[in-house]
């Protein structure tokens, strides 16, 4: 049986053989620790996990950055009140089992964009209380120029009967806002 203290490895950058337990070799005065050397593939194992994610934030920030940077220049300019609900005509009708509220909405775009997909809210006060139907849907035909006006209708479901209905209203819930077709 040999002991630790004479038992021997070869020296990483002589080659020369060493005592194992030695950390510096007597040939070449070379350190024999596992970060001493470029060649220690550990070194460059950890160098990689060190330097990819750090890099991988920066790159991704910058990316990040411009492509901010071109969904801003991309996006459609904000028309957010100035697409209003000038005045409104309503009626109901009957389907099978279901009674509807309609409404015809003039629409005018007060914008310098063009607005397409209005997204109206439709509001009906009945006698007992306030707001008892509530519908939100898109008006038929909605693409309206800067600075025009538009008649447009929608549509929608009622729970409860046309006689209750003592008062309805009608706003712009939302709109796409164009510079331009695309």
């Amino acid at each position: 049986m040999t002991s630790d203290s004479t038992e021997t490895k070869i020296c990483r950058h002589c080659s020369e053989p060493m005592l194992r337990l030695a950390r510096i070799c007597k040939h070449c005065r070379s350190h024999q620790g596992w970060t001493s050397g470029p060649g220690d593939p550990r070194q460059i194992l950890i160098a990689m996990l060190v330097l990819v994610p750090i890099l991988g934030t920066f790159l991704g920030a910058i990316w990040l950055a411009e492509n901010k940077k071109a969904l801003a220049r991309n996006s459609p300019p904000s028309c957010r009140g100035q697409i209003k609900v000038t005045e409104f005509v309503h009626g109901f009708h009957s389907k099978k089992e279901s009674d509807h509220l309609w409404v015809r909405a003039f629409i005018s775009n007060e914008s310098k964009t063009t607005v397409s997909d209005v997204i109206l809210r439709v509001e009906a006060d009945t006698k007992s209380g306030p707001v008892a139907e509530v519908f939100i849907s898109e008006a038929y035909d909605s693409n309206i120029q800067a600075g025009d006006k538009k008649w447009v209708r929608v549509n929608g479901y009622m729970t409860g009967t046309p006689s209750e209905v003592e008062k309805v209203r009608v706003t712009v819930e939302s709109a796409t806002c164009r510079s331009g077709w695309r």
